[in-house]
């Protein structure tokens, strides 16, 4: 990725634009004008949960560039040159550090001119970045993007923080509605392909069992299925979850070896799964049908 970086630096020079005119502090509306007093900010957001979050905070009449192509994987996925080029132009970023490796080096090579990197807020645990699957963790980075975009566009301050007041107020029902509806669940067996789910496992009180590792692309060994069925053998479970955007197979393959069923549970990672409060709710129905109470 390296390369790819110097190459877009070395023969780029014109910027693209990744954002549109942000809104005013009375809920969008008006014009307002950026830090520099000649147009709103450029905002980017390094993949879809932040997106998301960042939209909702920013209000409609801003657009939230994303650094992951739409649709794609956001663990392994590449930059486009025009994406590196105009990063340096951007006046806030939001990221994960450490979660994409093209994001993070593009950032040292081109830096914008805020960089928002929301790990240190959030608590990741062994290195699993999927801390949006648990609402509360999300919720709790509304202040701060309110306060970057904020500084970056002062004139709109005021309603970036009514909004995030707002969008956390919403992600606290969610939680609540989750909360009530697993409660019949709580120590069940949570079997998935991809370990995305450890953070809302923790969060409701479920027993998180995955047969692969938190890269979704990343193929089961034999071994490792074989290991996973003689650990699901023992557990009172009725269903393999494998997510939206990967491949059924490895699921398949060991509920069909132990008369289990299979079942889509979305990992939220990027812009195909809907809109993240909806793709929340549709896990809690995927979660309420699969799951066995103890």
């Amino acid at each position: 990725m390296v390369p790819l970086v110097s190459a877009a630096l070395a023969t780029l020079t014109a910027v693209t634009a990744c954002g549109a005119p942000a809104g005013s502090g009375d809920g969008g509306k008006g014009s307002g004008t950026g830090p520099d007093g000649i147009g709103q900010p450029i905002v980017m957001a390094s993949f879809y949960p932040l997106q998301w979050l960042a939209q909702e905070i920013a209000g409609p009449d801003v657009k939230i560039g994303s650094l992951t192509p739409k649709g794609a994987e956001p663990h392994d996925s590449e930059l486009e040159l025009s994406q590196v080029s105009a990063l340096g132009e951007a006046d806030l970023l939001v990221t994960l550090g450490g979660f994409q490796a093209a994001v993070d080096q593009a950032i040292t090579a081109n830096p914008p001119k805020e960089t928002l990197d929301v790990a240190p807020l959030v608590g990741l645990e062994n290195e699993d970045p999927h801390f949006w699957l648990d609402p509360v963790k999300l919720a709790a980075l509304a202040t701060p993007i309110a306060q970057a975009l904020g500084k970056a566009d002062p004139d709109g301050a005021s309603g970036y923080d009514n909004r995030a007041a707002t969008v956390a107020s919403n992600l606290a029902a969610l939680d609540e509605e989750l909360a009530t509806g697993l409660a019949e669940f709580k120590g069940a067996a949570l079997i998935t392909t991809h370990a995305a789910f450890n953070y809302f496992a923790q969060r409701y009180e479920l027993d998180a069992v995955s047969i692969s590792g938190v890269d979704p692309e990343a193929e089961p060994s034999p071994a490792r299925i074989s290991n996973a069925a003689r650990q699901i053998e023992g557990l009172a479970v009725k269903t393999i979850y494998f997510e939206d955007q990967a491949s059924p197979k490895t699921a398949e393959v060991l509920a069909g070896k132990l008369g289990l069923t299979t079942s889509v549970l979305s990992p939220i990672e990027n812009d195909n799964s809907g809109d993240y409060l909806e793709a929340m709710r549709t896990n809690l129905e995927a979660l309420r049908t699969g799951l066995v109470a103890p």
